[in-house]
């Protein structure tokens, strides 16, 4: 029998970085990141960064195939996406005439016309169908013309504005944290956990408009806390950097920013937390003693403040405790992404080999680990853990199925995204 040591060591085993925005990776209006894992003959590849930048790794807008145009943007480009990488220039269309896939433009042609290329010495040679620009190992960055029916990492490029906007707040994803250990009061640990991952000037995200909202999301992601609490008065939410009241149960307070998904908050089983959930950009409370990533957010002209209010502070009026109203039925639960892609190819058949898939066969979870089933209502409450278990957190684990064997991965990417009306609320 498997010990609840070896269980829970295995399903960290499957544990793997969200790609986020990373700033390090922007240059001008560009940011660049690594894409799905593809063959640009059956997958075109300005698709896919565009799937990839707009629905499930919170980048985008206006996702697509990176193309570099000067010096600068390659070496960003190179450090976000790294080598094995495919970006957006192909002579695909006329032998020696390269072009951006997306415009069809010149980039380049064996005459010596070029707007910018960084092509490595003897490159492009056109060995075998040599028909796509990519990062090679070995070349630091220097361009190989790659096998275009062959599997490359896709490197993608998108607008700048949802990363560190140079105006307005930025939102970055901080560590993980449980609000429940926060003192002397839950969620004192909030602000500085984002203090010591990205330094004085952050705390504990609170959206003040809907375009912040988005901003936040698309910075951290699904599942990420907001410094959004009632702790103090069951009902009264607040923004515990301020110590200002929000929202009352789900009714926002005049000129207070709320984004409550449909029948939240309901405090099920005391939660008294705010955080995204999925992909809707939308609020759910969720308990304290819950375990996730912090939304951090730097402000202009922020500075470590002198003294700062903690949450069970008074710094202003506040409403007189109310007994908590009994928790409403849901009669419209949270959502839960069920996925729908196309057949899986002869080679996908081979991946996932004793594991078990989805409905759709595309993500591949750890039968034994995961109770028979990949998906479904409590999923995350298996022996595996999400991240075997659930095909959404697997999605965003962005971890491809590479080998026959490998568990918690994707085998091909859903195309669209229904709503699962069917699980009760998260509590």
């Amino acid at each position: 029998m498997f010990s609840l040591v070896l269980l829970a060591s295995l399903a960290a085993s499957a544990v793997a970085t969200y790609y986020q925005p990373d700033c390090n990776d922007c240059v001008g209006t560009k940011c660049f990141v690594k894409g799905p894992h593809a063959n640009p003959k059956y997958n075109d590849i300005n698709d896919k960064c565009s799937w990839f930048a707009n629905s499930y790794q919170f980048y985008g807008p206006n996702g697509r195939a990176a193309v570099p145009a000067n010096d600068a943007e390659n070496q960003k480009a190179y450090h976000a996406c790294g080598d094995s990488s495919a970006f957006g220039i192909s002579d695909r269309n006329q032998e020696g005439v390269w072009e951006n896939m997306k415009t069809n433009e010149l980039v380049y042609d064996s005459n010596g016309e070029y707007t910018y290329t960084n092509w490595a010495s003897g490159q492009p040679y056109d060995i075998g169908g040599q028909d796509i620009a990519t990062f090679w190992h070995g070349y630091g960055g220097k361009w190989n013309d790659g096998k275009y029916d062959s599997n490359w990492n896709f490197c993608c490029e998108y607008d700048r504005q949802r990363c560190c906007p140079e105006t307005g707040a930025c939102f970055a994803q901080g560590p993980a944290v449980d609000p429940s250990h926060g003192s002397p009061n839950p969620g004192d640990n909030l602000t500085p956990a984002c203090k010591a991952e990205l330094g004085d000037e952050w705390e504990v995200a609170v959206p003040e408009t809907e375009e912040e909202n988005e901003k936040a999301f698309y910075a951290c992601g699904h599942d990420s806390f907001l410094g959004i609490m009632d702790y103090e008065t069951e009902g009264y939410w607040k923004d515990i950097n301020k110590n200002v009241l929000i929202s009352i149960h789900d009714n926002c307070q005049s000129g207070k920013f709320c984004n409550w998904l449909g029948h939240q908050p309901n405090n099920y089983g005391g939660q008294h937390i705010v955080h995204f959930l999925y992909n809707d950009m939308e609020w759910n409370d969720i308990g304290i003693d819950h375990h996730a990533k912090v939304c951090c957010q730097k402000r202009p002209g922020s500075q470590a403040p002198s003294e700062a209010p903690t949450f069970g502070q008074v710094v202003s009026a506040a409403p007189s405790p109310v007994p908590s109203p009994a928790p409403s039925p849901a009669t419209s639960p949270a959502p839960t992404p069920v996925l729908e892609s196309a057949p899986p190819t002869k080679e996908e058949k081979n991946l996932c080999v004793g594991g078990i898939t989805n409905s759709d066969g595309s993500i591949c979870c750890d039968e034994f680990l995961c109770g028979g089933l990949c998906g479904g209502c409590g999923c995350s409450k298996e022996a595996g853990g999400p991240d075997l278990c659930c095909p959404n957190t697997i999605i965003f684990n962005d971890i491809y199925c590479m080998t026959p064997d490998q568990r918690g991965c994707i085998i091909h990417e859903p195309i669209i995204i229904h709503r699962d009306t069917t699980c009760p609320p998260l509590h």
